[in-house]
């Protein structure tokens, strides 16, 4: 769909509203899907660089932003469309659904984050904890391992939940996990700035993303405890 002097415009103003520590981030993520170096990446790469994100679009989603970013209709992305795509969802602009969130400093749980169920909420709250440790100390091989431990040990029980539940979205919903501890398993000491700011983006844009969508979904036992395979 060609694009008016006044759409290029707007799509482009909004890449200067992002900090240097999401333009880092950003390049990180196209680079990595970006596998032949040739300094694009197609639609069908797009989905698992917005996972590797801690996003979850939907194809419907991803489909609507391509209409609005491909500048030059190629039907691939370079990185400054790249850019103009992850812009717009973070600034909300144009009636778009945004799904890149914003992080809270102090890192602390907070109710916009409830899934409504207690034991979720309860270890998303201490995952929040073991990632600010890890933000307050770099040079802490405890608070990097527990960080790690802590995380893997919320998935297997949520994966459980949603397994036993026999919820539709377990199985895209464990590769986004996977996809992040095949990540998180790489960091070393000093942990790296980026690093640990791409952990708290991740687990923000997670809950609000991918985590919501089993909200109501997920069945008890009868002592009211979820399910758990």
């Amino acid at each position: 769909m060609p694009k008016t002097a006044e759409d290029m415009a707007w799509l482009k103003s909004t890449v200067e509203k992002l900090s240097p520590e999401q333009l880092a981030e950003y390049k990180e993520a196209f680079d990595l899907y970006d596998s032949e170096k040739s300094g694009v990446i197609t639609t069908s790469a797009l989905k698992e660089t917005l996972t590797s994100l801690g996003q979850d679009p939907t194809d419907t989603e991803i489909k609507e932003m391509m209409l609005k970013v491909d500048l030059d209709g190629n039907g691939s992305l370079d990185f400054d469309e790249f850019l103009v795509m992850m812009a717009v969802k973070v600034t909300g602009e144009k009636n778009t659904t945004a799904w890149a969130h914003k992080v809270p400093i102090p890192y602390v749980w907070e109710k916009s984050f409830s899934t409504l169920y207690q034991r979720i909420d309860d270890e998303h709250r201490h995952l929040f904890h073991t990632i600010w440790a890890c933000y307050d100390n770099r040079e802490s091989s405890y608070n990097l391992l527990n960080m790690v431990a802590t995380m893997q040990q919320h998935f297997t029980y949520e994966e459980g939940a949603m397994k036993a539940s026999k919820h539709d979205g377990y199985a895209r919903h464990k590769q986004v996990h996977d996809c992040y501890m095949d990540k998180l398993k790489k960091f070393s000491l000093p942990v790296k700035d980026r690093e640990i700011k791409y952990c708290m983006s991740w687990l923000v844009n997670h809950i609000k993303n991918t985590d919501f969508k089993y909200k109501g979904k997920l069945l008890f036992n009868d002592e009211g405890d979820l399910l758990a395979a």
